[in-house]
């Protein structure tokens, strides 16, 4: 198990690395215009909003937190490569509308997701392990949290699926993603044992689950993990409602046509939203990997298996595009459900579930977003939020690929777009 990264260097002074000078922008998008002072993209997104390019040339940007004074805190993760990521944070200059690239850590393992605390400090989620800093410290200082040398022991952080993704709870516990190691618990000889229970789901603790670490408050100290739920394949996607609504973004399994061929890998199996937790309930649930995909069918390595007993397996509650990868997941509630962008700013305080899909397949690259009840249930079929992403030889756009959207001010949505190493922004276009 791995319990900790590459040795992390930290500090301000001396690497700033970039800066933005209104429309001078690196822009690997083709020219689209101007959005709010910033180039466009030229992708489709609500009446009277644009997509603006606010930085560029980053390190394969994933996790994204606006901070109180606005600046804005980015995971890049660098590349599958250990020891290549870094926290940046991007600061407008107080004259010009300049943007500031800082670097806050480098050399670390793959960092994923970033997110703001209950002590309001902030998180990272790395390989193996979640650290926290002060962003008033100057410089940071890193403090392990689980895995590292906390004493706690962190996800697993190897295989196929090894990213740290993780978020707080409405009590403040770490909700933290241990990923499945394979595919569909096939081994490098044979395909899965259909006879017995899939091995890396018996592990201590289990793979292809979700992770409770109880937090005490106000030290954040972390205990040893309990187990939230489990057959989940990779839990890239995490999203707490004020209600204690849990919601769980599903990366399902690939290849499904090597194990029957009358199924269509590029149509199924559907990826997925599950409900882990429904305002504050909390009960163990099976949701289903590597037995069982889409609205509870067999898979085909199970078919006729005992083991499988799909019936008794909790079902998603919205199948999501085939291969949509999502990598991230908001809530816009309350004040910022008031101020959305969404419908051209007149959805009042109708409140929201924003789902990017990264895809990897051409496609499948958009975001999208659903209505939600009072209990933060997504409802009916969901809107196009930012689309047309697709490649396009014509224009030279490239492929998007959408990883995770966090608020901004005046209802803006901040988005990281790995493929390209960006950090877009969605905002109302000017004089409208």
């Amino acid at each position: 198990m791995t319990k900790s990264c590459t040795t992390v260097k930290s500090g301000l002074l001396g690497l700033a690395t970039s800066l933005i000078f209104g429309n001078a922008v690196a822009n690997p998008y083709p020219a689209a215009g101007n959005c709010a002072g910033l180039p466009r993209v030229s992708v489709t997104t609500p009446p009277n909003t644009c997509l603006q390019v606010v930085q560029a040339n980053l390190k394969f940007p994933r996790g994204v937190v606006e901070e109180p004074s606005g600046s804005v805190l980015i995971a890049e993760m660098g590349g599958w490569a250990k020891g290549k990521g870094r926290v940046s944070r991007l600061t407008m200059a107080k004259a010009g509308g300049q943007w500031v690239r800082e670097t806050l850590f480098e050399q670390l393992d793959r960092p994923h997701q970033i997110r703001s605390g209950p002590d309001q400090k902030i998180y990272v989620g790395v390989i193996g392990g979640i650290f926290r800093f002060d962003p008033k410290q100057n410089p940071p200082q890193q403090e392990w949290v689980i895995g590292g040398s906390s004493g706690v022991v962190g996800p697993t952080g190897t295989g196929l699926h090894p990213l740290n993704n993780f978020v707080f709870d409405t009590k403040g516990n770490l909700i933290v993603n241990n990923g499945s190691s394979t595919n569909q618990c096939e081994s490098l000889k044979a395909k899965p044992d259909a006879t017995r229970a899939c091995p890396e789901a018996q592990e201590n603790p289990p793979r292809a689950a979700l992770l409770r670490y109880a937090m005490q408050w106000p030290q954040g100290k972390a205990s040893a993990p309990t187990v939230l739920a489990t057959g989940l394949r990779n839990s890239m996607a995490l999203a707490v409602h004020p209600t204690g609504t849990l919601l769980q973004g599903e990366n399902s399994r690939d290849a499904i046509h090597r194990a029957d061929s009358k199924l269509d890998d590029a149509r199924l199996p559907h990826d997925e939203l599950n409900v882990i937790i429904e305002r504050d309930r909390v009960q163990t649930k099976h949701f289903g990997w590597p037995y069982c995909y889409d609205m509870n069918a067999t898979s085909p390595e199970y078919a006729g298996s005992a083991i499988a007993a799909c019936k008794d397996k909790a079902a998603p509650i919205k199948l999501l595009a085939p291969h949509a990868a999502p990598l991230g997941m908001l809530y816009l509630t309350g004040k910022h459900a008031s101020e959305s962008l969404i419908g051209g700013g007149s959805s009042g305080n109708q409140e929201w579930l924003i789902v990017p899909y990264h895809g990897y397949r051409q496609g499948a690259q958009r975001i999208v977003a659903w209505r939600v009840d009072a209990n933060g249930l997504p409802q009916g079929n969901p809107i196009n939020l930012v689309h047309g992403w697709e490649a396009d030889q014509k224009s030279a756009r490239p492929l998007g690929a959408p990883v995770e959207v966090a608020v901004g001010q005046a209802g803006s949505l901040w988005i990281t777009e790995d493929r390209n190493g960006t950090v877009l922004r969605l905002v109302k276009e000017q004089g409208k």
